[in-house]
């Protein structure tokens, strides 16, 4: 019953009530993908969230990775995993592209229009995914 509650818990963190901006389905392991985005995100100083944003990063419940723009527009990005069960059974993981941060509040699904969601989509994708070896399903 309590991994049922959790499960449900984690869903809707990641997809519930607040939204997603999009979900990345990869035919990798969590751990696989998660070591090469991070070695991506420390091996540019770019990526670095600046010490004005960092407590935003802090006392999040769920396991999450924070992904600083330093051009313009200066945004933070909050990616995560889901599936948290089933991490270290699974040849294949799903990660979601949550929220991003402009300097006032996070901002999800419901509180970006569709030119922004797409050009958040793209700016992720081309600086950060197409980084990594593993390839990528988009979905909802």
């Amino acid at each position: 019953m309590m991994k049922y509650i959790l499960f449900i818990f984690c869903l809707y963190s990641c997809g519930g009530t607040t939204g997603h901006i999009e979900f990345y389905n990869f035919n990798a392991t969590k751990y696989e993908v998660e070591n090469a985005l991070l070695q991506v995100i420390n091996n540019d100083t770019t990526y670095k969230v600046p010490k004005k944003w960092r407590s935003h990063t802090k006392d999040d419940y769920f396991e999450r990775i924070y992904i600083y723009f330093s051009n313009r527009p200066n945004e933070l990005y909050q990616i995560g995993f889901t599936d948290s069960n089933e991490w270290q059974k699974s040849a294949t993981c799903r990660l979601g592209l949550i929220s991003i941060y402009q300097g006032e509040q996070f901002m999800y699904e419901d509180d970006l229009n569709w030119k922004e969601q797409e050009r958040i989509q793209k700016r992720f994708e081309e600086e950060i995914l197409t980084k990594i070896k593993y390839t990528y399903i988009k979905s909802d």
